[in-house]
């Protein structure tokens, strides 16, 4: 009870657009390697454990320009969020499925990501134009590059990056001082987008990054006022569990509304979360 209060308190004091971001904290992984039984609901973090995983970055920039938003996958709608006893309502809208999700990243080697999840990729236009292999290469770092310095994260965060894999098989004796660093920026960049992750395809073709306890036919959705999109898994009528969030590659600055939507509407509902 203590930790559900917490939660909404901090869902309800967070400023409008940054409500939902508690939701990227949310990790079952470490109970279910555990296997305890769930003490929480699923839309309320178990602070008892640390995080397996960390959520996706959500701000980009560097000194003045720094706290821009990385995403806005949830368009310009505001937050609707109602609590009612233990559950919490959220207004969104489902947009895809999960056809299929891949081996977590953390079971495959860095420099095998490429062979693993990227293997059988054609060379077809993807959804946002370009190569589909391009639209993997930014889908891999999340399309943010992380700065890396004096080793550890700096504040320096891009949005429209991607792999570059010259650099990654590239022996780091070879390289001078600026490719060593670009070599160390591109790694922690993607590290940082996979890291206890799974690739996975949507029904509808896209591609994308899931929390490891995403499966197929989990529900790919954006809740208004999210920067980033959301995987929930149906239980009943009006009844979902809260799984963790995503990344849509292509649907990450509110296209939905615009590609799925009927005058830059999308059909509405509110997914009541147990």
């Amino acid at each position: 009870m203590v930790y559900r209060e917490l939660a909404e308190f901090l869902i309800r004091n967070a400023p409008e657009g940054h409500k939902l971001e508690i939701l990227g904290h949310i990790d079952y992984s470490a109970r279910c390697l555990r296997k305890e039984k769930e003490s929480t609901n699923s839309w309320v973090p178990d602070w008892r454990y640390l995080l397996f995983g960390w959520p996706f970055g959500k701000y980009v920039g560097y000194g003045d320009d720094a706290g821009q938003d990385a995403y806005r996958a949830g368009g310009s709608k505001h937050e609707e969020i109602s609590f009612t006893g233990t559950q919490l309502g959220i207004e969104g809208a489902c947009i895809d499925m999960i056809k299929e999700v891949s081996a977590i990243a953390n079971d495959i080697d860095d420099d095998s990501i490429e062979q693993s999840w990227g293997s059988g990729l054609d060379s077809v236009v993807y959804h946002t134009g370009g190569e589909t292999i391009l639209a993997f290469l930014r889908t891999i770092t999340a399309e943010v590059r992380s700065r890396y310095g004096g080793g550890r994260f700096e504040h320096r965060r891009y949005r429209g990056h991607a792999m570059d894999w010259r650099y990654e098989l590239s022996e780091h004796d070879t390289l001078r001082f600026e490719g060593k660093e670009v070599k160390e920026n591109l790694r922690t960049s993607m590290k940082a987008a996979t890291h206890y992750r799974r690739f996975t395809w949507t029904n509808r073709g896209y591609m994308g990054l899931m929390h490891p306890r995403a499966k197929e036919r989990d529900l790919i959705c954006t809740l208004y006022g999210g920067q980033v999109l959301y995987v929930l898994r149906e239980h009943g009528p009006n009844e979902h569990s809260f799984i963790g969030e995503c990344y849509i590659h292509g649907l990450m600055d509110g296209e939905a509304f615009e590609v799925f939507g009927t005058n830059g509407e999308l059909d509405s509902e509110t997914f009541v979360l147990i």
